[in-house]
């Protein structure tokens, strides 16, 4: 399922009246008051529409983390990320690693370091987070430590580093927020686990509740008009029935 991006901007604008901060990740590693929404935005496919999200959040006076993956041969979209940038949003690395060498961590290290630097080479980098990779055997998730993160100078990897019994971390993987077609992308803490609307979602985030926030959403996810509207849900759509078959088989 899709929403449009005028429903991301009046979701954002609910929560600032409601007295929560928001931000971008690294936030959390320099300190904030609560309430605090730390907004997270996973890049997975049509970088362009991120520029949208980014342009709707910079009319807000507010910014946010945007973590772009590269394709096979370490090529990011270059373009997209300096105009995120430029708009002062935080730039981060949304590495699969483990998945494309297929378990073998010794070839990921070297793997996540090379790309680290050419997405660097773009755009300043403090933070990462791992990518699902759903239709794979292997998961991204849980490697931080392996991988070494700290040692290239990062503040950190939020799945790994947020204390999630403080913080409620609330993700439209799987097409809507607290999707059950979710298969790997959980905190290890509190989780929104109903499906949830962008406006039921406003009303039932309440600060003296649920204090701090992880919120994470797809930019391919959040058109701005119905072409891509019905293009987004029919991807949802697709995605969900191929993570249905693979579970299927697994079991």
């Amino acid at each position: 399922m899709a929403f449009l991006l005028a429903d991301y901007r009046k979701l954002l604008e609910a929560l600032a009246k409601k007295g929560y901060s928001l931000g971008p990740v690294r936030t959390y590693y320099e300190g904030v008051i609560p309430p605090f929404v730390f907004l997270r935005h996973d890049v997975d496919r049509l970088p362009g529409r991120a520029v949208k999200m980014a342009q709707t959040e910079h009319d807000l006076s507010v910014s946010s983390t945007y973590y772009f993956r590269c394709d096979r041969k370490g090529i990011f979209p270059c373009k997209t990320i300096k105009k995120i940038a430029a708009l002062g949003h935080e730039v981060g690395f949304h590495y699969e690693t483990v998945a494309r060498t297929k378990g073998d961590l010794s070839v990921a290290v070297k793997f996540f370091e090379r790309e680290l630097e050419g997405l660097r080479k773009i755009a300043d980098v403090k933070t990462v987070t791992a990518h699902g990779s759903p239709l794979s055997r292997h998961s991204n998730i849980g490697y931080s430590e392996e991988l070494g993160i700290r040692k290239f100078g990062l503040l950190g990897e939020p799945m790994a580093d947020m204390d999630f019994s403080r913080v409620f971390y609330i993700t439209d993987t799987g097409g809507v927020f607290g999707s059950a077609d979710n298969l790997r992308d959980w905190s290890d803490g509190k989780n929104l686990r109903v499906a949830t609307a962008p406006s039921e979602l406003s009303k039932i985030l309440i600060p003296q509740k649920e204090p701090m926030i992880l919120l994470n959403s797809h930019p391919e996810r959040w058109p701005s008009g119905m072409v891509g509207f019905l293009q987004a849900t029919g991807i949802d759509m697709g995605v969900i029935l191929l993570k249905k078959i693979v579970r299927s088989l697994r079991r």
